[in-house]
This record gives C-alpha cells, sequence and structure tokens, in this order.
C-alpha cells in the first residue's frame, strides 16, 4: 500500500497526493541554512512570533513601531538591527480612523512599503481561505505579516487546541511562502494565587505558546516606560529584558527608544534601574559641579554605598538626563564633562517669557 494522505487540488476537491521523506545521511550531509533575524536576536525571518501583554499596555503601538522600523530597515528602539521587508498589517481591533490617527502620532513615513487590511473577513482557522489569504499577501508583495489581534482571525475556541492547531497550519503554509507572522495576543486573568509567567501567561491553550518561535512580552513599569521581556526564543539565545520608553507625541519624541537593559528585580511598585541611577547622577553632580563620565562612574561605584544597577545602565541614564536637559555635557578637548543646568535669573526668565509671548 503507498503512504498517502489527503490533500486539496486546485479545483477544490480533496484528492490524495504522497507523503516525502528524507534519509538520515541526506539530512545530515545537507547544506539547511540558519534562519535570518528579520529583528537581530528578536524575531526570526519565516517564523511565528507573539506579541503579548495586559490590555492596553501599547501593544498596538509598539507593532506600528515594528513595522516601521521592518519597512524602512532602520534599527528597532534605536538598539536592533533590521532587515528590511514590505509588510501587511491586518488589523481586526482598530478601524482605519484610529489606525491614522496613530500612523500620524508617530509620524511613520506615508511612503514605507506598509500595506493595511481592516476587512473584518479575513480569518486563519480555515485553509480555505489560505489561497485569498496568500492573493492578499502577494498583491502587497509583503514578506511580513503583522496581526491585530490572535483571537479576531480566529473563529474557534482559543482554549482547545484543535481550533490553534488549525491557525499554526495555516501560519506555517505561510512561512513556507517566506512570510514572517508576528500576532498580538492578549494575556489571561492573574491572582494573588496564580501568578503567571511567560507563556503560561498567554490566554487560551497551551498550544498557542508551543507554536510559536518568539515571545515578546510587554510590561507597564510607569506612565512613560515599559519593560519588553524576550520570554521564548527558539532560534538563539534569550535577549535579556530591557526598558523603553513611551513617546509623548510632541514633535521631537515620537519614538520608542532603548533605555538600557534590567539589572535587578522588576517591580511596578519599585524605582526602575535606570531611574535611580539618574537620581544618584543628579545627587552626585550637585555635589561636585562638574565631572567626566568616568568619574561619576568610579565615584558611584567605590562610594561603598548599595548600588541596584551596572554601568551600562549608568551610561544609559546619562543620556537620559541628557535628552531631558537635566544635565548639560560641556567639552573640554576630547573630553565630555556633564553639570548641572546653570540657574535662570529673573532677568533672564522675564526676557525669555517675552519672547515666548510675542
Amino acid at each position: 500500500m503507498n503512504n498517502q494522505t489527503n490533500g486539496q487540488t486546485n479545483n477544490g476537491v480533496v484528492g490524495l497526493t504522497d507523503f516525502h521523506s528524507i534519509t538520515l545521511q541526506d539530512l545530515l550531509s545537507s547544506q539547511i541554512e540558519t534562519p535570518a533575524w528579520l529583528v537581530d536576536q528578536l524575531i526570526p525571518g519565516n517564523g511565528i512570533t507573539c506579541v503579548a501583554g495586559r490590555p492596553k499596555v501599547g501593544k498596538s503601538f509598539i507593532v506600528l513601531e515594528l513595522a516601521a522600523s521592518i519597512a524602512s530597515g532602520r534599527p528597532l528602539f534605536g538598539q536592533f538591527e533590521v532587515d528590511r521587508k514590505n509588510v501587511l498589517i491586518i488589523s481586526k481591533e482598530d478601524g482605519q480612523a484610529q489606525l491614522k490617527e496613530r500612523i500620524q502620532k508617530l509620524s511613520i513615513d506615508r511612503s514605507l512599503n506598509i500595506a493595511i487590511s481592516t476587512d473584518q473577513g479575513i480569518f486563519f482557522d480555515d485553509d480555505s481561505m489560505l489561497p485569498r489569504i496568500l492573493n492578499l499577501v502577494h498583491q502587497c508583495d509583503a514578506q511580513v505579516v503583522i496581526i491585530d489581534s490572535f483571537i479576531r482571525v480566529n473563529r474557534g475556541d482559543e482554549n482547545t487546541s484543535k481550533g490553534i492547531t488549525l491557525i499554526h497550519r495555516v501560519f506555517k503554509q505561510l512561512n513556507d511562502e517566506g512570510v514572517s507572522i508576528i500576532f498580538i495576543h492578549h494575556h489571561g486573568k492573574e491572582d494573588a494565587q496564580h501568578a503567571r509567567n511567560g507563556g503560561d501567561s498567554l490566554r487560551g491553550s497551551s498550544d498557542i505558546y508551543a507554536m510559536i518561535d518568539t515571545l515578546l512580552t510587554l510590561k507597564k513599569e510607569n506612565e512613560t516606560t515599559l519593560l519588553f521581556s524576550n520570554d521564548a526564543n527558539r532560534h538563539g539565545k534569550q535577549v535579556r529584558p530591557f526598558y523603553i520608553s513611551f513617546p509623548d507625541f510632541s514633535d521631537d519624541n515620537r519614538r520608542f527608544k532603548f533605555l538600557g537593559y534590567t539589572d535587578g528585580p522588576t517591580n511596578q511598585n519599585l524605582q526602575l534601574p535606570i531611574e535611580k541611577a539618574m537620581d544618584k547622577t543628579l545627587a552626585l553632580l550637585g555635589e561636585e559641579g562638574s565631572l567626566h563620565q568616568a568619574d561619576i562612574i568610579r565615584r558611584i561605584f567605590d562610594s561603598g554605598e548599595s548600588v541596584e544597577f551596572g554601568t551600562t545602565t549608568l551610561k544609559n541614564a546619562l543620556h537620559r538626563l541628557e535628552a531631558m536637559r537635566q544635565i548639560m555635557v560641556v567639552g573640554e578637548g576630547n573630553r565630555k564633562f556633564y553639570m548641572l543646568p546653570m540657574p535662570t535669573t529673573g532677568n533672564e526668565a522675564q526676557a525669555t517669557d517675552g519672547v515666548e509671548a510675542e
């Protein structure tokens, strides 16, 4: 008896196709390339990535920022190198009006190769819809599909493995076509007795976690800072959790910015390591006046006081203080010195007020 399996013919009638196999010798002798990174160390090419978090944490903004980085080729958050690709966003959470508002807030270049579909009839839980999805992908010449959100493209029960298996099959067929999948998903409910982390935090069947290559988790630390965690990474070592700043969408602050990796425990009720580094830096400059970066590092770490951050976080704190104009930078030859801003006199303040009033 021949090894055969059910397959789909061009006219939609179920037919039979042969199974295929490869010998162990051929497999070990084959030249199989390691999957390239779409976003270095974070998102693999031709893989399945989940961006997860609690509601209203900023996931939709993050994937728009991600789409802009991928389509432009600029580093994500100014930190992680990106392989430039065309992007298709399938948004069933937000309509065109809300998407337009968010895109304008992020000041995303309208010339980028980003296509958007808000078609409510798109679902990934049915093989019969795959040809239409592929047609849409090919029309957009997209190599990356971003889905907002998972629950909106699944008509089945997300708590059962059967429905998830159908979606996984469609995702993998898109991967075989050279398309990377990134989808937004939500965390399930928690209580004090059943705290969950990583993949256990995802809402629905454990098969959702099992099918993904990479899990990226967002947590709101405070009003301006998000904690970004790489909670699963099938193709490499998990990237350390790091902080990013949420833009306030003023003219000079429309991008999410990398603030540094974590050096200790993360808890919304605790002060962030970078904030502690900023406070110590300001206190030191208030006492000493002008100091070089190396002097700041040496004095803080040699002070004998308990320090809950590392050198990298301290350097990031200096950059952040400079960007926030809480410190000044003065150059002397090839050396940079940091100091607190000079106090504004009453006359200067009046003059400034007069100029602004005009």
